[in-house]
């Protein structure tokens, strides 16, 4: 019969525009990758590269001496490192009448595709809060309340985290927590311009610009399982913010014909990211969920 379906010959097949659709995804923002500094412009084509990030901090000045006398200020700068070691991947194996038989065209997958290097991608950063120590720590059994938040602004100042460039990421379950909390939520507190406790978003609180993700970390520290809510300075702030990223390769595809009548779609990323200076970044470490 004139008109049958035949197997497709894949034409439509265009890696150029598969790998721009999926990196418009992977770069679609999220919340910590996206208040982050990004030091991708300064990555080359070098095997495993790793950039040396001069991370300085706070200097002092001293008095002049009576006759004109300085002297040389401490340099308390330390190298900070990010190496490209991060490459990853996501596989799609297609019939090859995928086209002809399913709705969903294969130029729907790209932009999956890259949502999925870009959630793993917003794990990573968050699984370098593993770098945090001393008085970045604060472990909390059961949830979030508002001395808690209160600890984390004393934090903050006293670590001269710039105004305007205070970031804050707490599980599903501490959001509601802190909307809970009359002073962060009431109009008669925080106004009546977007309401928590009618959009469930958190507003700015204490400062602090809040977000919450289903990606915030969960896991065993001493053998308590606990929530790790962080705090940080975002991209740009005094010594370049709390963490950098570098791509050093955005999302690419490549196509591989395999036996039979079909054929795997593969699109990979390689970058990597770093924890600049423990004192830029808080965790409150809950044991509720």
């Amino acid at each position: 019969m004139a008109g049958g379906l035949t197997p497709t010959t894949q034409a439509n097949w265009v890696p150029t525009k598969w790998s721009l659709l999926a990196l418009e995804a992977l770069e679609a923002p999220l919340i910590v990758t996206s208040r982050v500094t990004d030091r991708s412009s300064e990555v080359t084509g070098e095997p495993m590269q790793v950039l040396r990030v001069m991370d300085v901090e706070q200097m002092e000045d001293s008095a002049v001496g009576d006759y004109g006398e300085v002297t040389d200020s401490a340099m308390t700068d330390t190298i900070q490192t990010i190496t490209m070691d991060q490459w990853r991947h996501v596989s799609v194996k297609f019939a090859n009448n995928y086209a002809l038989q399913v709705a969903m065209k294969e130029s729907t997958w790209p932009t999956r595709m890259g949502k999925a290097l870009k959630r793993r991608f917003e794990q990573y950063v968050l699984s370098l809060e593993t770098s945090l120590s001393g008085n970045s720590l604060r472990n909390v059994a059961g949830s979030i309340d508002a001395s808690e938040l209160e600890l984390a602004l004393a934090f903050a100042i006293a670590n001269d985290w710039p105004e305007g460039n205070r970031h804050g990421l707490v599980s599903g379950n501490q959001c509601a927590e802190i909307i809970g909390i009359d002073r962060f939520s009431e109009s008669t507190f925080v106004g009546t311009d977007n309401l928590p406790v009618i959009s469930g978003k958190l507003k700015t609180t204490l400062g602090f610009e809040m977000g919450t993700s289903s990606l915030v970390r969960r896991r065993a520290i001493s053998s308590v399982d606990r929530t790790i809510n962080m705090f940080w300075i975002g991209k740009g702030g005094d010594g370049g913010g709390a963490f950098a990223k570098a791509i050093q390769q955005g999302v690419q595809f490549s196509k591989k014909e395999l036996e039979d009548l079909s054929h795997r779609v593969i699109g990979s990323t390689l970058y990597g990211a770093s924890m600049l200076r423990n004192a830029q970044a808080y965790a409150i470490r809950t044991t509720d969920s």
